[in-house]
């Protein structure tokens, strides 16, 4: 799934507010809709359409999702920037999508499959957040700017060779190599 899709989705959880019904609120989700009323087109932008109607529609049978973009990434709203990664209160509205996403997924799975899920992507550092020392060289090696990596750099440093496969395999992994609580 795309970082777009994900940050549009998660905008809309973050804000609680399903399409078309405003009194109701969208969170929890209890369960997806499989059809949209009568005579009513599934809009992608639409958490419950996506993930209840297009993705059951045209992703059956897969067995491994990826969701791709930050656990703190939000459509950004008005001008600027078109992602917003300033507000830790997204994450929990990242949850909801991700479990949503899961539960379409699943759901379409031929009985006795698993689906895999993956996460990808880096993330803003939280204020009680630094990068250690090993990655502050890095970044700095890279001629990248502190800010700049500390709005979008958390999480991003891959693996190759027999590390990656090792890492590939394990059952925990730490939450974001690299960043220490200050």
């Amino acid at each position: 799934m795309s970082v777009f899709a994900n940050a549009f989705h998660t905008l809309q959880a973050y804000k609680n507010e399903p399409f078309g019904e405003p009194l109701a609120p969208l969170l929890p989700i209890r369960e997806l809709p499989a059809v949209p009323p009568h005579g009513v087109k599934p809009n992608a932008f639409n958490l419950m359409d996506y993930y209840g109607t297009i993705v059951p529609a045209h992703q059956r049978g897969v067995k491994t999702l990826i969701m791709e973009g930050s656990e703190n990434c939000m459509k950004a709203e008005g001008a600027g920037p078109p992602l917003n990664f300033s507000n830790m209160s997204a994450t929990t509205a990242s949850l909801h999508v991700y479990q949503a996403a899961a539960r379409s997924m699943s759901a379409a799975l031929p009985e006795g499959q698993e689906l895999e899920m993956f996460h990808q992507g880096g993330r803003a550092l939280y204020a009680n957040e630094a990068f250690d020392e090993d990655a502050c060289a890095v970044i700095a090696a890279c001629g990248k700017k502190m800010e700049a990596a500390k709005a979008g750099d958390a999480g991003t440093m891959a693996w190759m060779g027999t590390e990656a496969v090792r890492r590939a395999q394990m059952k925990t992994r730490l939450p974001v190599c690299g960043v220490v609580k200050t």
